[in-house]
């Protein structure tokens, strides 16, 4: 039997409580803990689920226009894996913990840098990879220059890093660009 798309759409409802503090005019920070509630509903042989749910950061601006964020997250996320078993169990989703650390650093009032570094470790549920993780690394380096508060021009460099052993589509994948964003 196919498995659709919609096979695996699902609702989550997340409950948390969370605060926000600045502990100086320099650094912030938030967290916010809590559960979610997952139902399948197209899937009568998903029962639903519970499922830890996390988020905080620290934010520190340490010059006009320029912070470092450090954060993380917890929480359940959609996955391109089927991993589909005989049976017809297949894989439903994945949990993901989420380390991540952005510097923002103004050169000029107009010329910006961002560098960003993201570690993800995902936990697939159900199907033949039910209980197998890989883990995604990504670096990113973006320069910006903004003509005025509605358009700017970027050039960027971003490496990502999938290593999944278990699934067997593991890669490396580097990327170049340049363009203008328009905002209103």
């Amino acid at each position: 039997t196919p498995v659709m798309s919609k096979d695996r759409n699902f609702r989550e409802h997340a409950v948390y409580v969370g605060a926000m503090h600045n502990f100086s005019p320099n650094l912030s920070g938030n967290i916010r803990v809590g559960a979610s509630y997952t139902d399948y509903y197209n899937d009568s042989t998903q029962g639903a689920s519970y499922t830890p749910y996390a988020a905080g950061d620290v934010k520190y601006t340490y010059a006009p226009d320029s912070y470092v964020d450090v954060g993380f997250s917890y929480d359940r996320n959609a996955t391109d894996v089927v991993g589909l078993l005989g049976s017809g169990s297949y894989t439903v989703d994945s949990q993901s913990a989420v380390l991540f650390v952005n510097v923002n650093h103004r050169i000029t009032p107009q010329i910006f840098a961002s560098l960003i570094a993201q570690f993800q470790n995902n936990i697939f549920n159900g199907g033949i990879y039910n209980n197998d993780t890989e883990q995604y690394y990504m670096a990113g380096l973006d320069f910006e220059y903004r003509f005025n508060q509605y358009v700017s021009a970027h050039l960027g460099y971003d490496y990502d890093r999938l290593e999944s052993p278990d699934i067997g589509r593991t890669y490396d994948r580097n990327r170049v660009y340049i363009g203008v964003t328009a905002s209103y």
